[in-house]
């Protein structure tokens, strides 16, 4: 009778924790400071905050072999600095600088060194489908599991990138199949290609603002055909490379942790900015802003003889430029052009590079104007026309 009493009583609880605390969503977080694990519940969600663990990869070996281990570094030298990098990224508060593209030749290694953080269960690899899909509330097979414990989001062979890749800063928001939605952070954005990738560098330099988020790691060489790694083995060779990147990130997590959440923070943010200050890919590539004075005398110069053009005999009016520049008392003006510019860009860039493009577009129009001032109504001809006032730096291609 009492068993049935207090089961009553049991039910009655649980139907009112069922009805009052139903929650559409979860986030998801590893808390660096915390002691214990816990769940605070808002409004419409829950924060589920757990406590980090010791890096304790599944490796065969025991004992590093230092032999192995410096012979890593001297085929990946900068490899200590992707070590604090991706501890830093993991403190970081602010993660929009915590990108980094690792290009690499195909014989390199970038298998192996992903592989390294596989084994800690550090990483979580995501293709940009599914990053796109992410972003969309579609449904994909990843669920918060994957993330919890993750340092680095890893995106292996990207050929191209999209806007969603600059949303990639704090957390992302995921629904996996028969789960509610969930937030998850990420941290470290790891990016690796054998391949130039199209719509992230192009002849023009680096959008802005990928060139504000992104580090750049060129890297060559052949890995297996090293001399130490023939002789220890890849088993081996791989043990060892993997032991000691964990005890070194340990370490650093350590020091981090006894510096107080704050000072951590602060630390990180700082390391990231001066990583990047160092390997920003706008130093390899340089930066839109930089190249789009030469990019908008280019399109001048080609929109002048292009009107010219269609006067002549040899006009061929298949050609998308016709009827776009106007002449009135000695100047050149520029109709529709948005149109004009967009025109060019499809002509003279391959679809990835002109993705980057269409959005400096305005930007293009004010550095065309004579006057600075872009598309404004101006009289031409008798008639109020929105238009460009092209520059002309030879009087002789006007039409007299």
């Amino acid at each position: 009778l009492l068993k049935r009493c207090n089961s009553v009583i049991a039910k009655v609880v649980m139907d009112y924790i069922l009805l009052k605390r139903q929650r559409d969503a979860t986030n998801w977080d590893v808390n660096m400071f915390n002691k214990t694990s816990l769940i605070t519940l808002e409004e419409f969600s829950a924060n589920v905050a757990l406590t980090h663990k010791t890096i304790m990869p599944k490796v065969g070996l025991k004992v590093i072999d230092s032999q192995a281990v410096a012979d890593y570094k001297e085929h990946f030298t900068r490899f200590d600095e992707m070590l604090q990098f991706i501890v830093a990224a993991r403190f970081a508060k602010d993660r929009k600088q915590a990108y980094v593209w690792l290009h690499a030749t195909s014989d390199w290694g970038k298998s192996f060194f992903k592989s390294l953080f596989d084994k800690m269960g550090l990483v979580v690899e995501m293709s940009v489908k599914e990053i796109e899909a992410a972003f969309e509330s579609k449904p994909f097979a990843k669920s918060p599991r994957d993330f919890l414990n993750a340092f680095i989001l890893v995106v292996e062979e990207f050929k191209s990138v999209k806007s969603e890749i600059k949303q990639l800063e704090r957390e992302i928001r995921i629904s996996p199949k028969n789960q509610p939605e969930a937030t998850v952070p990420i941290y470290a954005k790891m990016f690796l290609s054998a391949n130039t990738v199209g719509g992230l560098v192009g002849e023009s330099g680096v959008e802005e603002q990928f060139a504000n988020r992104f580090s750049y790691i060129k890297e060559s060489g052949n890995l297996s055909e090293r001399a130490m790694f023939k002789s220890i083995g890849k088993t081996d060779y791989h043990d060892s490379v993997t032991l000691y990147a964990a005890q070194e990130i340990n370490k650093m997590v350590l020091s981090m942790v006894a510096m107080g959440e704050r000072e951590a923070t602060k630390f990180a943010e700082n390391w990231i900015s001066e990583f990047i200050g160092r390997y920003g890919i706008g130093k390899t590539f340089g930066r839109f802003e930089n190249t789009l004075p030469e990019l908008a005398a280019d399109i001048n110069h080609w929109l002048i003889n292009t009107s010219n053009q269609s006067a002549s005999a040899n006009y061929n009016p298949s050609q998308s430029f016709n009827n776009f520049v106007l002449y009135s008392n000695g100047q050149a003006f520029l109709l529709r052009g948005t149109k004009a510019v967009n025109e060019y860009i499809k002509l003279n860039y391959t679809p990835a590079e002109a993705g980057s493009l269409y959005p400096v577009i305005p930007e293009l129009l004010l550095l065309l104007s004579s006057d600075g001032k872009g598309i404004i109504p101006r009289k031409i001809n008798g008639k109020s026309e929105k238009a460009v006032s092209l520059k002309v730096s030879d009087i002789s291609l006007i039409p007299r």
